[in-house]
This record gives structure tokens, sequence and C-alpha cells, in this order.
């Protein structure tokens, strides 16, 4: 018995010496063992199999006191250390495992030569060992507080990173420029990607991950680069083969430029995306150079074509007005020789000009630009002279304003010769087409005396005596204008005169083939006005039935005239006659309506209202009114050209416009296109016998056009339509309304 005592206090002091190991062993296991250790999978090997050994020793020497305990019925002993220590050991082989299988991966990347990477591949693969790692943490995440794990996941993520830079630096924009800039961002002395022998293993070994911003925008400059670059041989692969296009002058063998199409666009396009070039930064610094040359020469072309273009309209216009008209040499000798020198050199130019078909090498030519401002300069001189020159007629003749200045000076060099300037009349006169010369015996006509004129629809119109053409042009243009205003007045006179004997000698029906349509027209509109007046005194004066009289005499002319169509009349007479009935049936309803409104008296509004003509006497004027407004019969010949049927929106249209003059203001009829704004305001203008000029508007028109317009129309009291305003362009829409009201 004391024998057994003392074997187990034996046991207990072994046991505690064993436990003290236990706990030793555990410590340095968890200091020594590859938790954190930074070598490679074989070494870490070799540590964890001395670590095995050891927890195996261990193991059975637990075993071993774990008999004896039971032996000497003492307590078994529990030993958690060598437990957690398998645990561990084992998961730590786990870790290891799969950090030489990623290795090993990578390693067989290794040999791949650079234009054989498929990245794509390998970053689907990387990504599958990433998964398969992070499923292992989340089994067992006691190993994400590892090193070793923590390492593998680094060198994963790396990958990662490496991977898509290797794949953006495939890129065909990474020119030797960028791969040299690689080397000193990534501090190795050169990489040559074109090196058969520069694989992935080269490639890791850079330590791209470590910069990455870096080597993104390296290639990030090279793909811009590279638009740069094929932007610019695009521009230089146009221009090198785009013509400039010759067209020939007159059917003659001098050549002028006209600009394609093509050109034109490919000089705005180009220079858009040269200035968002320069606006590209860092990323233009290598091409710079190229682009401000091209951006220059770009300029230059565009400059060259705008003054060249000028230069040859404005020499084409002049060409036969300084060297074909007689009268300008005479008139304006200095500018003419201006104009011959500058002539010579223009179709030297040219002649050099139309044997070099491109457009950078025929704009680039040195002192081309110099040249043609210096003769844009002096066209613009002699152009000038000639605009003073011709404004000097113009102020004379104001209606010159509404001629071409081409057809003026046909006109100012034929002046001597009145046949020639026929032509150009119904350009300044409203009605007139030309004038009929008076033959001698012979029946041969003397081109300086005319004695009838002939108006745009043929009614002739013999003037009130023999007129002479002679002098200035514009100054017997002007005399003319009296001669037929007094040929008219005339005529009026006659017409108002036998128009009070409708009644008594020769009726209406037989009177108007007496006279020209414009008399008989304006006649017929005073005696409407006058017994219509007549006739609402004689109402107000108590006799009920005046109007209702009056009414019925106007249906009785009416049905006269109606019978005279029917039946077989000259063309020009039936447009006459079909011009009164018009006027007849507008006139004959305002009277029923002031019969039909009970209207007492001339005050009444419907009656003011109205369109009315009033002879004047001897001063030969007729007067109109309309509500407000009066004004004098103007007496510009109209011809035999018919009128509009008047409706209640052309009684309010003439109120509307008449009222604005009476204001000094415009008018601006409103509605959509065909409904007669521009007849209506045409046919009051034919009602008073005034001049109305039409101007169809477009974006062609400048100040200047506009401001002669203005000038014509001021001075000669005439009226400008102008059709189509809103295609006015704004600088000048805005002044001309403010000019117009």
């Amino acid at each position: 018995m004391p024998l057994q005592m003392r074997e187990v206090d034996k046991l207990k002091e072994d046991l505690e010496t064993f436990f003290l190991g236990i706990r030793e062993f555990r410590n340095t296991f968890r200091a020594n063992a590859p938790f954190t250790f930074a070598g490679t999978p074989q070494q870490a090997y070799v540590m964890m199999d001395t670590h095995a050994k050891d927890l195996v020793e261990k193991e059975k020497e637990a075993k071993k006191y774990n008999v004896l305990e039971e032996l000497f019925e003492l307590q078994v002993s529990k030993y958690q250390e060598t437990a957690d220590t398998r645990l561990e050991l084992k998961l730590l082989k786990y870790v290891w495992d799969m950090k030489a299988l990623i290795l090993g991966t990578f390693e067989s990347w290794n040999p791949q030569l650079w234009n054989d990477i498929k990245t794509d591949d390998l970053e689907d693969i990387n990504k599958g060992l990433l998964k398969n790692l992070r499923k292992m943490a989340n089994d067992t995440p006691v190993v994400k507080g590892w090193k070793c794990y923590r390492d593998i996941e680094d060198v994963i993520k790396n990958m990662s990173t490496i991977l898509p830079l290797i794949n953006d630096l495939h890129s065909n924009a990474m020119r030797d420029r960028h791969w040299r800039a690689l080397a000193k961002v990534c501090k190795v002395k050169s990489i040559d990607s074109n090196d058969p022998k520069f694989t992935f293993e080269d490639a890791v070994n850079l330590n791209l991950h470590l910069v990455g911003d870096d080597v993104s925008e390296i290639v990030e400059t090279a793909t811009k680069e590279l638009k740069i670059e094929k932007k610019l041989k695009d521009i230089e692969l146009l221009w090198r083969d785009m013509t400039m296009t010759y067209v020939p002058h007159n059917d003659t063998e001098m050549f002028l430029i006209r600009p394609s199409e093509e050109v034109i666009e490919g000089l705005e396009g180009n220079q858009l995306e040269l200035q968002t070039m320069i606006g590209m930064g860092k990323f233009v610094d290598f091409f710079r150079d190229r682009v401000l040359h091209w951006q220059n020469a770009l300029g230059g072309v565009e400059d060259v074509i705008k003054v060249w273009t000028n230069v040859s309209r404005s020499w084409a216009s002049l060409e036969s007005i300084f060297l074909a008209s007689a009268d300008i040499r005479s008139q304006l000798p200095d500018d003419t020789k201006r104009f011959e020198g500058l002539d010579g050199e223009f179709k030297e130019l040219m002649k050099e000009a139309v044997n070099e078909p491109n457009v950078l090498a025929v704009c680039s030519f040195d002192g081309r630009l110099d040249s043609l401002m210096s003769m844009m300069q002096r066209l613009e001189q002699c152009q000038k002279s000639l605009n003073e020159y011709l404004d000097q007629k113009k102020k004379i003749f104001p209606r010159f304003y509404f001629v071409s200045n081409v057809a003026l000076l046909d006109m100012l060099a034929n002046g001597t010769n009145p046949p020639k300037i026929m032509k150009y009349l119904g350009d300044c006169f409203d009605s007139l087409d030309e004038l009929v010369f008076v033959k001698d015996a012979e029946g041969k006509a003397n081109i300086k005396l005319a004695n009838e004129m002939v108006a745009k629809d043929k009614e002739r119109l013999m003037l009130y005596e023999e007129f002479a053409l002679e002098g200035e042009v514009e100054r017997y243009l002007n005399n003319l204008t009296d001669a037929m205003r007094y040929t008219l007045k005339d005529k009026m006179k006659q017409g108002y005169d036998t128009a009070q004997q409708w009644e008594t000698e020769k009726p209406r029906h037989q009177w108007l083939f007496e006279f020209p349509a414009q008399t008989v027209v304006t006649c017929t509109q005073m005696a409407w006005t006058e017994e219509s007046e007549t006739a609402l005194e004689e109402l107000s004066g108590g006799q009920e039935d005046a109007v209702k009289r009056y009414l019925q005499l106007c249906d009785t002319r009416l049905q006269d005239l109606i019978k005279l169509v029917l039946g077989e009349l000259k063309g020009s007479d039936r447009v006459k006659i079909i011009t009164i009935i018009t006027l007849d049936v507008h006139a004959r309803d305002v009277i029923q309506k002031l019969i039909d409104e009970k209207v007492e008296g001339q005050e009444a509004f419907l009656w003011q209202q109205q369109l009315r003509f009033y002879w004047g006497g001897n001063s030969l004027d007729v007067e109109i009114k309309i509500c407000d407004f009066r004004t004098k019969y103007f007496y510009e010949w109209i011809g035999n050209t018919g009128r509009l049927v008047i409706t209640p929106l052309t009684d309010r249209c003439y109120v509307t416009l008449t009222m604005g003059l009476r204001l000094f203001l415009g008018g601006a009829p409103a509605g959509p296109a065909g409904t007669g704004k521009t007849e209506t305001t045409k046919d009051l203008a034919r009602a008073l016998a005034l001049p109305c000029y039409v101007f169809n508007c477009s974006d062609q028109m400048n100040y200047q056009t506009m401001a002669d317009i203005f000038r014509g129309l001021a001075q000669t009291g005439t009226w400008g339509c102008f059709d189509e305003f809103n295609r006015l362009v704004p600088e000048v829409q805005t002044p001309t309304e403010s000019t117009a009201t």
C-alpha cells in the first residue's frame, strides 16, 4: 500500500510536468506554425510536418498517462490543447494547399507569350479561385484572422487588378512612347512588348497593381491620342484630294471659283473637330503642332475662299459696267481706270489658279490672301463710287430705287435711245409697259416723241399731248410721270362731266365704252358716293323712300351691265364691265344694308366705313374718305386690271389699313397662306391709284437693300408690301419693323 501511494504521488508529479509540457508545446505551435509565414508552400509543409510529429508524440504520452490514471483509479485528464492544435493544423494545411494551388495556377500562366495572353479566360479562372477561397473562409471563419489567408487573398486581388491592366495594355493605341512612359512609372529600364520572348511573367513582374492608376492614365492617353491621330489622318487625306470647282464666266474663256458644298462642309466640320482637339488638354500634347498647323491651314483656306468668292461676285457684277458702259466710263474715269487695273490682275490670278485643282494648294499660294484683299478693297471703292453716282440719279427719279443696279445702268447707258429702256418701264410704274412713238408721214417712228401709253394688260391710252423723251433719262421719266397723271386727270374730268348725263343723254352702260377702265371705275364710284349721300339727305329731309328708290336705280344699272356681258364683247371691254359689276354688287349691298339697318343720315358709321370718292372740281383732284382717313387720288395709271370681290372681311381690312395710315403706322394683315393678304393690300392701292411694290423677302436681303427700298417708298409716296416678312434675318427684320411702324 505504501508503495502504491508512492507511485500515485510520482504519477501526479509526472502529470503536472506533462501538462506544463503540453502548454509549452501549444504555445510553441501557435508561435512557430506557418500562420504568418511568407515563404513557399513547400517550406510551410516542412514546418507543419515537424509540428505534426510533435503533436503525435504528445498524443501518445497523453494516452499513456490516461491508462495509468485509470490503473490507479485517478480522474482521467483531458488535453484540449492537442485537439485544438490538430484542428488548426488541419485547417492550416487546407489554407496552404489552397495557396499552393493558386500560386501553381499563376505560375502556369507565366510562360504565355504577350500576344497569346487571353485575359478574359484568365480573369474567369481568377474569379473562380477567389470564390473558392472565400467559401473556405465562410465555412471556417477562424482562418480569416490568419495572415497566410490574408496573403492568399491579397495575391488573388492583385491578380484581379493586374489582368485588366494587361488587357488594356494590349490596346492597338499603345505606341513606343507609351511603353516608355510605362517603364518610367514601373521603375524599370525599358519594356519591349514587341519582343517575341516577352511573357506574362514579365508583365506580372512589373507590379502593375502598385501603379494601377498611372497605367490606366497611360492607356487612356494612348486611346485618345489614337482617336486624334486617326482624325488627323482623315483630315490630311480629305484635303489631299479636295478639288476646287471652276465655272466659266458668261460663256467666255474666263473662269471663276465656285466652292462646292463638300468644300464648305469640310471646312466647317474639320475646323470644329480641330478646335475640339485643342480643348483636350494633355491628350493633344503629342499632336499639338500638327493640330495647330491644320488649324492655321484650314483657317487660311476659309479666309481665302471667303474673300475670293466676294471678289469674284463683285468683279462679275462690275465688269460689264466699267468695261462696257460708255456712260459710266465717262462719268467715273478714275474708278474705271482703277477697275481696269484690278481686272487684269484678277484675270491673271484666275488663269494661274485653274491650273491647280487642289483647294489647299491654290488657297495657300504665297501672297494670295493679300492680293485678293487688295482687289476687294479696290472693288469696294469702285462699288462705292458707282453707288454714289447711282444715288444721284435715284434722288432725281426715286422710282429707280425699285430697279436693279444692272437694269438702272442699262437705262442710263441707253437714255438717249428710248426704245431700249421700254423693257424697264414696268419696273418703275405700276401698269405702264411701253410707249408708242409718233410716226411721220412715211411711217417712220420718231424715237424721241411718244403719244400713247400701253399698259401691261395691253390697254392703250393716248397722252394728253405728245411727249418728248429728251435729255437725261431720269429727268424725262419724271416728266413722263407728270404727263401720265395729267392725262388721267383730263380723262377723269371728261368722264365725270359726261357721267352727269347718264339719266338724260347717254346711259352708263353705253358711256363706259368711251373711256379707259380706270376712269370708268373711279367715275362710277364718285357717282355712287354722290347719289348715295343725296338719297340719305332726302331721307333726312323726310322722303322715306329716297334710299329705296336709289336701290332700284342701282339694280337697273346692274342689270344693264349683266345684259352686256351676256353678249359679244372685246376682251378688254369684258374685263372693264366685270370690274364695274363687282363694285356695283358691293355698292348695291351697302345700300340694301342702309335700308335694313334703317340708317337715317350720312353720319352713320355704316356709311362712314365705306370707301367714298368725291370730285374736287377745278383742281381735278379726287378726294377719298373712309372713317377718319382722308387722302387724294394718286393718279397712277393702273390699266384695266380688274378688282377683287369686296367681302365684309375686305371692308374691315380697308378700315384697319387706312386707320393705320391715319395714325402714321404700317399694316400687317395676318392669316394663312393664300387667303389674299397681299392681294387685298394691292387692291386698296389700286382703289387709291397708288403704286404698290411687292417685295418677296428672303434671308439674302440685308439692311442696305431694305434702306434703298425705304428711300424709294419715302421719296415717291408709294406703298411697299413685304411678303414673307418673317424670312428676314433678325438683324434686318427688327429695324425694318421699327421703320415701317
